[in-house]
């Protein structure tokens, strides 16, 4: 059997390979796809069909776990509050202070210094809440993920329908696939392999 570690696998085909890799989808998925690649099928084809398995994966981890993935949601806020709190009083808080203050910055300034605040919560909340679980974990982000998107998008259209001129809710509503991305990139980074996962259950067995 072809499986993704294939040292022959193309280069455009590690990323989506490790990504079910990374998942739990089964390996026998990956040695087809690959397989399909050699004989001529292109990438975007490819693509779809890891998407389509990933998809369906996490909807089976969280139909399984269902507790679990309440508890990945609540547990997933608290850690994105507290990141929060810890980058904007200990990154965001001193480069505005330090660095820009008095420089009258403009629209695009203001965005660059409170950068740390919109890119460092998302990713690191969705990295250390994957590592908190040793099976499901990307799943358990999505989860996580899925609640920050209803609330956001929800929220900003609540506010447009309040009063569609505020263009800064626009703006946020904009932000959502950007923030959305940033959280599946550290859930993907924290989620861990299948090698990992068969480490915690031999620590498990062992103690």
């Amino acid at each position: 059997m072809v499986t993704g570690n294939n040292r022959d696998t193309p280069m455009t085909l590690k990323v989506p390979l490790r990504l079910l890799r990374t998942v739990g989808c089964d390996e026998a998925l990956a040695g087809d796809l690959v397989e399909e690649a050699a004989a001529g099928r292109t990438l975007f084809w490819i693509l779809r069909e890891c998407a389509a398995a990933v998809v369906q994966q996490v909807i089976d981890s969280l139909r399984i776990r269902r507790r679990l993935a309440i508890e990945s949601v609540i547990v997933g806020w608290a850690l994105l509050y507290l990141v929060s709190l810890i980058t904007h009083q200990f990154i965001t808080a001193p480069l505005v202070l330090q660095l820009f203050a008095g420089t009258g910055l403009g629209p695009w300034g203001i965005a660059f210094a409170n950068a740390p605040d919109l890119i460092i919560p998302p990713i690191a909340a969705s990295f250390l809440l994957a590592r908190l679980h040793p099976h499901g974990s990307f799943a358990m982000t999505c989860a996580f993920i899925a609640s920050f998107v209803l609330l956001h998008a929800g929220t900003v259209g609540w506010l447009l329908a309040i009063d569609p001129s505020h263009l800064n809710s626009w703006i946020n509503l904009l932000n959502v696939p950007f923030t959305c991305a940033l959280m599946v990139s550290g859930g993907v980074m924290g989620a861990r392999t299948p090698e990992q996962r068969s480490h915690v259950r031999i620590d498990n067995e062992v103690e």
